[in-house]
């Protein structure tokens, strides 16, 4: 089966896999070759893809995900891999997004959004990072 992975900025992947996992907002799914043809909202989180050279690990940042018999395509925000994340970037993102929230609890509703998507794709980050020190 064959994956794409796009963003507005590359072609963040394209190749044959044998399966991938990712999260979807009704929960994390495995996707292999013959699967139900079908489209769904991605969640930010980590994406397995299982190549026949061996699994790779990738943060995916929302999006969608079109899955046809042996054709898996997602339009993604961004992603990336393990070496392009930058842990303490990250890390001041998590503590930055956190401390928006705390301060504009009352503040403007999308000012809150902005802040909770910040912690959603920096938390994505380092628990990439994490995995990658457990392999």
């Amino acid at each position: 089966m064959t994956l794409s992975v796009l963003t507005p900025n590359r072609i963040f992947f394209e190749g044959e896999i044998n399966e991938i996992a990712l999260d979807g907002h009704e929960g994390r799914m495995v996707i292999k070759p013959r699967h139900t043809s079908f489209i769904f909202a991605l969640k930010e989180g980590i994406v397995t893809i299982n190549t026949p050279e061996g699994k790779q690990y990738a943060a995916v940042m929302g999006g969608f995900a079109e899955v046809h018999e042996d054709r898996v395509v997602l339009l993604t925000e961004a992603a990336e891999w393990p070496e392009e994340i930058d842990e303490h970037r990250a890390t001041c993102a998590k503590e930055r997004a956190m401390e928006r929230i705390k301060e504009k609890e009352e503040a403007h509703m999308l000012d809150r959004q902005r802040a909770l998507k910040s912690l959603a794709r920096s938390e994505v980050r380092l628990k990439l990072m994490i995995h990658r020190t457990k392999k």
